[in-house]
């Protein structure tokens, strides 16, 4: 309940920590998309499908880290404004597992309406190219999301430290 009525009084910050992987997930896609692109044989182009696929990557790569730092530095920010809130919930006795927990929901179910809804169009778009798109570039595509989950993720676990001393009693 902590998550979500923190999710009601500020949609933006939630948004703000899951924007960048909604332009992740579709640079993923357009990745995936254009490096399936063939090329006819007396082209003067033969690489640009293969180029465009890895500079996507390289840029998904990028947005990334982006999102991973911004998670993180949008929950610190967080965590220093709500630090008397912290403090009065820990003063009531909630342990900092339900805080973490609280946080992390936070993040996850934006996340997870922002990777639904993104993830809904990548679909679109893959059935609407099915001829171009094989197993090979889903998978590719399947890991390059889960990586940049992951380090979204990172960025928000790395200021359980600042929760723990925001929540300290003194």
């Amino acid at each position: 309940m902590l998550a979500a009525r923190r999710i009601v009084d500020d949609p933006r910050s939630a948004w703000r920590t899951t924007s960048t992987m909604a332009l992740g997930i579709l640079l993923a896609t357009l990745a995936t998309v254009t490096d399936g692109i063939e090329t006819e044989p007396g082209d003067k182009l033969p690489y640009l499908a293969e180029d465009m696929g890895t500079g996507a990557l390289v840029t998904l790569g990028i947005v990334s880290v982006i999102a991973a730092t911004s998670a993180g530095v949008v929950q610190a920010a967080r965590v220093l404004d709500q630090a008397p809130q912290y403090r009065a919930l820990a003063y009531a006795g909630t342990d900092l597992a339900t805080l973490h927990r609280a946080r992390t929901l936070e993040v996850g179910l934006p996340l997870l309406i922002t990777m639904g809804l993104t993830l809904g169009f990548s679909l679109l778009l893959f059935a609407s190219l099915a001829s171009f798109v094989g197993t090979g570039m889903l998978v590719r595509f399947a890991v390059a999301v889960g990586l940049s989950v992951a380090l979204l993720f990172a960025g928000l676990t790395a200021s359980r430290g600042l929760l723990r001393s925001a929540a300290a009693l003194d």
